[in-house]
């Protein structure tokens, strides 16, 4: 399996959906908290980050009134010590509508917001982690071998497979794992153009950047509880489906047993399965013997050189008798 990295890699379809899909899911503001976004502290503060007012000087107000506007506005905060982002901020987290003042002219008032409504700044920290936090690594398994025939002509055929695999590097605890085949459903395509969006982190400004990610943390959230039948992650290693074939997207969600750790690590990766496949045809190479075969000509000359061979040696050795008689 190869990740779409989160290292893994998205198709053009799935940039597509997040130039289709994204807008809609970032940037449609309607009802409460129209064109916020809000940012819970360590110390049950709330950091109100309001879309085009990040860089305006204003002043704010908030009420548990809608319908009179504050008499006492206070003076915008900023949320980093080089002073990037004008906000507003609340103490106390019961507060219903905000008014902001640009000059003495207010450009907005009495908007319903919900401070509850938030990302706690642990969750926005921890996205710059996402497919990182449980490390793993992408391979391919060994080959497999099948033998095949077809019975038709007979003729035989080897087939190798090989299929992609999960190493996990990072120990976990009692590791369990879910490997979900991605649907094509609008929750799906959101999670990972969303995804998609927060690996690239090419967001225009802050207000951008906390809305992908609250978007990204919510439905994560939602998709992760419906989960269910966890299965233990066996040698460190998830296996790849044998159904799956090669292209097919997956969400691999890992985690650490909650009982066995005061603080579980958990983790979510987008893949994409490999299915390696080639079959080659089994020849065999097969040397005849053929018997030597002599005609009668072959066998006659054979019999004459022998015969030659025998009359050669005789005359030799009657010769040589000759000799030494003569001495």
């Amino acid at each position: 399996m190869i990740k779409t990295k989160l290292k893994v890699v998205l198709t053009i379809a799935i940039l597509a959906l997040a130039v289709l899909i994204i807008p809609g899911i970032c940037y449609a503001e309607e009802g409460t908290n129209d064109g916020v976004v809000i940012v819970k502290t360590s110390t049950d503060r709330y950091l109100i980050y309001i879309k085009d007012y990040l860089d305006v000087d204003f002043k704010f107000a908030l009420s548990t009134d809608g319908t009179e506007t504050p008499s006492i506005f206070t003076n915008f905060a900023v949320d980093t010590v080089d002073a990037q982002n004008h906000i507003a901020f609340s103490e106390t987290g019961t507060e219903e509508y905000l008014w902001v003042k640009v000059g003495d002219e207010i450009k907005i008032s009495g908007r319903k917001i919900d401070l509850t409504d938030n990302i706690t700044m642990a969750e926005l920290e921890g996205i710059e982690n996402i497919s990182k936090t449980i490390e793993i690594e992408i391979g391919v398994s060994d080959p497999v071998e099948t033998m095949m025939k077809d019975e038709a002509t007979g003729d035989e055929y080897k087939k190798t497979v090989k299929v992609g695999t999960v190493k996990i590097i990072t120990p976990i605890s009692n590791g369990k794992y879910q490997l979900v085949k991605r649907l094509s459903n609008e929750k799906t395509n959101q999670f990972f153009a969303l995804a998609e969006l927060i690996e690239k982190n090419n967001f225009t400004d802050k207000y951008a950047v906390i809305k992908t990610a609250k978007e990204f943390t919510d439905l994560k959230a939602e998709l992760r509880d419906s989960l269910s039948d966890w299965k233990d992650v066996v040698d460190a290693t998830v296996k790849q489906p044998e159904d799956a074939e090669d292209g097919e997207q997956y969400i691999l969600w890992l985690k650490e047993d909650e009982s066995t750790v005061n603080i579980a690590m958990e983790d979510v990766h987008f893949l994409t399965s490999v299915k390696e496949e080639s079959i080659e045809k089994i020849t065999e190479d097969v040397t005849t013997l053929l018997p030597k075969t002599y005609d009668d000509n072959t066998i006659l000359f054979a019999f004459i050189a022998v015969v030659i061979a025998i009359v050669a040696v005789a005359i030799r050795i009657s010769f040589l008798k000759k000799k030494e008689m003569s001495k």
